[in-house]
């Protein structure tokens, strides 16, 4: 499905998803020790969300609703499998096929409440920049995220710009740190909203950060 297609449909039919304010329960977990962390617990959260569509939509009330859930990432964030509670017709935990993004698809077929309450619990932990250490990095992985999108390109004038800012720079995190610079020194906001909101116009667009360190083919 075309998302952008999806929601200006969602839209112009009255389906727009309002999602009532996010429940967060917070409670300390075990599992400290991992030096990786520095040695600090898992933190629990419940995430739970309550959404209605609004209206009984196009098509004869038929609907389609695409939530993204949390992602297992290493050893920095353990995601539980989620549950959910819905008046839709048929639901569905899917998986993207390239990076495993989760998703929870609700589809509907008539008019009616069109609601859905997923929970999900998610643990994480603090971490420091000092606390990070070397770890052999798995080829796989690595040529995952060295790749090109259509929305993300490597080559061309992307890769040029950052050949140019890491030049004589050898260590990886000094490459980060000069692109991350180099970003945040040229990127700028919109002239209104910095007129309206007085703030400074230097900022970081994470998009050109992550096109610029894996055109330098390291970890986005």
């Amino acid at each position: 499905m075309d998302r952008r297609r999806f929601l200006k449909a969602a839209a112009a039919a009255g389906l727009v998803a309002a999602a009532a304010p996010t429940r967060i329960a917070q409670a300390a977990t075990e599992g400290g020790g991992n030096p990786a962390a520095g040695g600090r617990p898992w933190r629990r959260f419940e995430i739970r969300h309550g959404i209605e569509l609004a209206g009984n939509g196009g098509n004869g009330g038929s609907a389609r609703l695409l939530v993204p859930v949390a992602q297992t990432a290493g050893d920095y964030q353990r995601a539980h499998a989620p549950s959910w509670s819905s008046t839709a017709d048929r639901t569905a935990l899917l998986h993207e096929p390239v990076h495993g993004a989760g998703m929870l698809r609700a589809d509907w077929d008539g008019a009616g409440p069109h609601t859905v309450e997923p929970v999900q619990i998610v643990e994480t932990r603090d971490r420091l920049p000092g606390d990070r250490e070397a770890q052999a990095a798995d080829p796989a992985e690595l040529r995952l995220y060295h790749q090109p999108t259509p929305s993300m390109p490597t080559d061309g004038i992307v890769r040029e710009t950052a050949l140019r800012i890491v030049a004589g720079i050898d260590a990886p995190e000094a490459r980060l740190r000069a692109i991350y610079d180099w970003v945040v020194d040229n990127s700028f906001l919109m002239y209104p909203y910095v007129v309206t909101a007085g703030v400074e116009p230097d900022c970081l667009d994470p998009a050109t950060f992550r096109y610029g360190i894996t055109a330098r083919e390291l970890p986005a």
